[in-house]
Formats: C-alpha cells, sequence, structure tokens
C-alpha cells in the first residue's frame, strides 16, 4: 500500500510518494482526500409508487455513508419500506446498521458493528446485534478480491405475538 500525492513519470508509470509504480501493478486505487466532508461517500434513495388495483402505497427509503481514512473506514447505513393497501394490513420493514473497520497492515483489519433491524412481515418487533471481526485478504488482483473474515455475533430478538425475547451467539 502506498500513500500520497499521485504523478505520471514520463515512462507512463505512477509516481507516488518517490516509488514508481508500472501501471500493470496497480489493482485498485482508494481516493484519501484532505478534508473531513470530502472523505465522505455515499447515497440517499427515496422512492414512491402508487397502484389503483389495489390501492397500494408503497414508500421506500435507503441511505449509505462511508468516511475513508488512512487506516480506517466507517460505514453508517438504513433501509426502510412502509406498504399500504385496501385488501392487506399494512406492512413495513426498516434496518440500520454501523462498522468501523481498521485495516492493520497490508492484508489485515478487524472491526465492530452494531445493527438493528424490525420486520413487520416475519413478526420481528427488534433484533439488535453487535459483532467484531477480522479479515485477511487472501487475493486481490483485477479480477479476484478474495477475503477471508472470522468474528462474533450477538443478536438479541422481540417478536410482536409474544412476549418472549431471544439471544444467541
Amino acid at each position: 500500500k502506498f500513500y500520497g500525492i499521485l504523478r505520471l513519470a514520463r515512462s507512463g508509470a505512477l509516481v507516488l510518494s518517490g516509488d514508481t509504480i508500472p501501471l500493470s501493478t496497480i489493482v485498485a486505487i482508494t481516493p484519501i482526500r484532505r478534508t473531513f466532508l470530502a472523505r465522505v461517500d455515499g447515497y440517499l434513495d427515496l422512492g414512491l409508487s402508487y397502484q389503483k388495483a389495489h390501492s397500494t402505497f408503497q414508500l421506500t427509503s435507503g441511505a449509505k455513508a462511508v468516511y475513508r481514512a488512512r487506516i480506517a473506514e466507517t460505514a453508517i447505513e438504513y433501509s426502510s419500506f412502509a406498504e399500504a393497501r385496501d385488501d392487506a394490513d399494512e406492512t413495513g420493514r426498516f434496518a440500520a446498521g454501523f462498522t468501523e473497520r481498521v485495516f492493520i497492515g497490508h492484508r489485515w483489519s478487524a472491526g465492530v458493528g452494531a445493527g438493528y433491524e424490525r420486520n413487520d412481515e416475519l413478526d420481528l418487533a427488534g433484533r439488535l446485534r453487535v459483532l467484531a471481526f477480522g479479515a485477511r485478504t487472501m487475493s486481490k488482483s483485477n479480477h479476484v478480491d478474495l477475503w477471508a473474515s472470522g468474528g462474533l455475533v450477538v443478536t438479541q430478538e422481540n417478536y410482536f405475538s409474544t412476549d418472549s425475547t431471544s439471544s444467541g451467539y
């Protein structure tokens, strides 16, 4: 991994922090910009539809923001869906998550995350998850990006139809 300002050498190679790198050996380039806001990438989606046949109204939304620094990446995302129709009960689902990942050396990374889900169709009143993970890049080329990862996930679920709570690992 190299960090610095990109320049092109007369030979056509890439010059980065004083190192000359042949273009044929470059697999990926991830920009790390100077200011906080310039380092944030993301999207926001909003959808609305109406179907006259069943008087169906649907609203969907989703968003994701990823902040990339030199040795870490932070991601926040959510999605939601709501549907109301004349011939069925209203239904909806919601999911949100946060992940913090730290890059260690050339091929390793580790991180933590948390998330929440709710889904009326699955009778899920709420699912909370907390996780910790480690990962290693096994192979990275122009055609393959292969990772091996493992970790621990702890969940707690609540359901609408029962007052029970279930937990798992």
